[in-house]
């Protein structure tokens, strides 16, 4: 059991007050389950949604400690703070789930993983997590679901932050905007700085971490067209220990750049045109390996309004992704394109609900698979639905896969089918109880073959189990109750699938007391196993007092 407790300083210029509940109200329509703004009521794939006020008030200062109250969601780090955070959605490998920041896919090229450990929470306002496969809509690596990161755009004024807590950790946090003609501009700047503490057993040795972030905006609005643009760059140095115990660091540098371009050209069609750019550098200050990966998209989408219950999305996506490394004397240098197009149709039929989607991919060098969504809604009545989906994803090999160690050029993608069957209930605005049975299948997964060293598909999963979640608000106290049963297996080798426990729990109590906020979180996790049959078991405890002045 471990405790985490943290005192934040808040200095205010310009502005009353920085507490989420006084900025700006961001809009409470979910776009990342369709590519469409729509409420919670009308989404029928699991959706769970973290607002500003949740981030703030977990007192985190990483993303795997806030995704891990989710029921759904396991997490795992490769050691302490800037170490490798894999994610894994209802059983699916970590480099199948797709991170998404302001729009921008930031999964790397070398082994398909987004490196989430970059992300201050300080720099986040709102995430939207989706538990259902979205390659339909997104391509590759959304197999296990879709985790989309909004940084923070709708503060307002200057908001000035300081953090300070254990291993000598130190956060300071600057935010500022103003308005700008029709719109609004602005830029955040966050360092994290900490020394650390000894992350492998037997060992004395802190592994510090340094992170300096740098996030700017601006949006334009004019009679019917809208401009969002954004860049987020987080740059800096973790230091962690080697198979040896020996005090190596490697420097980091992530970059994602989004610019949204929409047009209501009639009150029936609204075109978009959208353009992204990633970048993922690691370079080890030890050695001369390096993993630089760049991605370039253009996506050019339609929405179309038939009628207030038809909406038809179309679009087409052009890819361009290039990856250079050099790992223990082999150097790989690749660049592959991708075009794909997708339709999705979203349609209302009295208490009947629909969404069909498909995607066609034509990527080089790669066998193409086609993805859809097919998901059913019934409102037996006004505060209770039944709920059902089903899906087919793929994730195409990495660049690692194809050409690093082992690697093999004739891989094929690996692909998911998945069905879920849902109940939700929600009697009030105060209470919501959702409870979801999932059967998640992978196959042709990559795996190696040691009888030559060479990777292969040959591998199969599946993992099936129930999602609950229940939330509740009783005199301004607010309940969350959350867990999942789930047998994650190795249907090959007939093991427990790595890094992924049977059962998981989550309980947070939170409530406001004028300007002192009170949050208190319980997790628990069964035992799972990690490479070298290591066996882990956890229980966490954290709570934080965040105390807001005017």
């Amino acid at each position: 059991m471990s405790q985490n407790f943290s005192l934040a300083f808040l200095l205010l210029i310009f502005s009353p007050s920085i507490s989420a509940q006084d900025s700006t109200s961001i809009d409470e329509l979910i776009v990342t389950a369709t590519k469409n703004e729509l409420s919670a009521d009308q989404i029928i794939a699991p959706v769970v949604v973290l607002d500003q006020l949740d981030i703030e008030l977990s007192g985190v200062n990483g993303i795997a400690e806030l995704l891990s109250s989710v029921a759904g969601i396991n997490i795992s780090t490769n050691g302490g703070p800037g170490q490798l955070t894999s994610i894994f959605i209802q059983g699916s490998n970590s480099n199948q789930v797709l991170i998404l920041v302001d729009g921008i896919a930031i999964n790397d090229s070398a082994t398909g993983i987004a490196a989430v450990q970059n992300i201050h929470p300080d720099m986040i306002e709102k995430i939207e997590i989706v538990k259902s496969p979205r390659a339909s809509l997104y391509g590759s690596n959304a197999v296990g679901g879709v985790i989309h990161i909004f940084t923070k755009r709708n503060q307002q004024g200057v908001n000035i932050g300081f953090k300070s807590g254990s291993d000598n950790t130190k956060v300071t946090n600057l935010f500022a905007s103003t308005e700008v003609l029709d719109g609004r501009m602005g830029l955040q700047l966050n360092h994290y700085d900490t020394a650390g503490f000894p992350s492998k057993e037997g060992s004395n040795i802190n592994s510090p971490h340094d992170n300096t972030s740098v996030k700017g905006f601006f949006d334009q609005q004019w009679d019917r067209s809208t401009l969002k643009a954004s860049i987020w760059n987080s740059q800096g140095t973790t230091d962690y220990l080697d198979f040896f115990f020996n005090p190596i660091s490697q420097d980091f540098d992530n970059t994602a750049v989004s610019f949204n371009f929409d047009q209501k050209k009639n009150e029936a069609w609204t075109s978009s045109l959208h353009l992204g750019i990633n970048k993922d550098f690691l370079d080890q200050n030890d050695s001369n390996d390096f993993n630089h990966s760049k991605k370039f998209i253009l996506e050019w989408k339609n929405n179309l309004k038939w009628n207030p219950n038809n909406q038809l999305l179309a679009g087409i996506t052009f890819e361009n992704e290039e990856f250079e490394a050099s790992n223990y004397g082999l150097g790989i240098d690749s660049e592959l394109s991708n075009t794909a197009v997708f339709l999705e149709n979203i349609f209302l039929s009295g208490k009947n609900q629909f969404l069909i989607a498909l995607r066609l991919n034509n990527k080089e060098n790669i066998e193409d698979k086609i993805s859809w969504n097919l998901e059913y809604g019934y409102r037996i009545n006004p505060k209770t639905r039944l709920l059902f989906s089903a899906g087919k994803a793929h994730r195409n090999p990495s660049s690692f896969d194809l050409y690093g160690f082992g690697g093999n050029p004739s891989l094929r993608p690996e692909y998911s089918e998945k069905i879920s069957v849902g109940l939700n209930y929600q009697p009030n605005s105060s209470t919501n109880f959702d409870l979801r049975y999932f059967d998640n299948r992978i196959k042709d997964l990559v795996a190696f073959n040691y009888s030559d060293f060479r990777l292969y598909n040959i591998e199969e999963s599946k993992t099936s189990g129930f999602d609950a979640i229940f939330e509740k608000e009783i005199n301004n106290w607010v309940l969350s109750l959350n867990a999942t049963l789930q047998d994650p297996k190795n249907l090959t080798t007939s093991t427990q699938l790595l890094r992924r426990p049977k059962n998981s729990m989550n309980m947070g109590l939170r409530r406001t007391f004028d300007k002192l906020t009170m949050n208190v979180n319980l997790e628990k996790n069964s035992s799972r196993n990690d490479f070298g049959g290591a066996a882990s078991r956890g229980l966490h405890f954290s709570q934080c007092l965040n105390s807001v002045s005017s």
